[in-house]
């Protein structure tokens, strides 16, 4: 009898560690629901205990990727050096562990939200850094979105013709798309 209890309980921290996963995921699909319909305080704060979670069981690729949702979140709150206080850290820990993609993803918020302030500068080295890493990873549709951000900038510039290339580019790559998911 004492055997299965003691196999039992070195299978415990296990299941609690995935139970805490699962908790973790589904919570930050909540928070991802609820930012998609405009619940930004609601989002930031299923965020902040996802991010939670993550840091009990060591996902420190699920903490990155919540960080910037935080950053999201504020950012549509207007509560922009908090945006960007957890874009930079989703930035730094999604750099740390080779995560591409999050590392493009965080470059972009903090370009958009730049954009968004009026520090075009500041937007346009952003944005440049994640399209270099959109490219490098193959995601066209990223790619998109962040030549429709430089081709923003260009036009607040006043840059018509030069925006234009930007959004002609971004819509070339929209229509190759398109076409390869029909």
């Amino acid at each position: 009898m004492s055997r299965p209890l003691a196999a039992s309980s070195r299978r415990w921290p296990y299941l609690l560690r995935s139970a805490t996963g699962w908790a973790s995921r589904e919570l930050g699909h909540l928070g991802l629901a609820d930012l998609m319909q405009g619940r930004y305080r609601e989002a930031a704060d299923r965020f902040h205990q996802t991010v939670a979670l993550c840091r009990e069981i060591g996902d420190r690729l699920g903490e990155a990727r919540t960080l910037g949702n935080i950053g999201s979140a504020y950012r549509r709150l207007g509560r922009y050096q908090q945006a960007t206080e957890h874009q930079q850290q989703s930035l730094l820990l999604c750099r740390e562990l080779g995560d591409q993609r999050g590392h493009a993803i965080a470059l972009f918020r903090l370009g958009a939200m730049d954009l968004e302030l009026g520090r075009y500068q500041q937007a346009t080295d952003y944005l440049q850094q994640s399209l270099a890493l959109f490219r490098e990873i193959g995601d066209q549709a990223s790619e998109a979105q962040t030549l429709n951000g430089l081709g923003e900038i260009l036009i607040a510039a006043g840059q018509a013709d030069h925006a234009r290339t930007r959004h002609t580019a971004a819509l070339a790559l929209a229509s190759q798309i398109g076409a390869k998911n029909h």
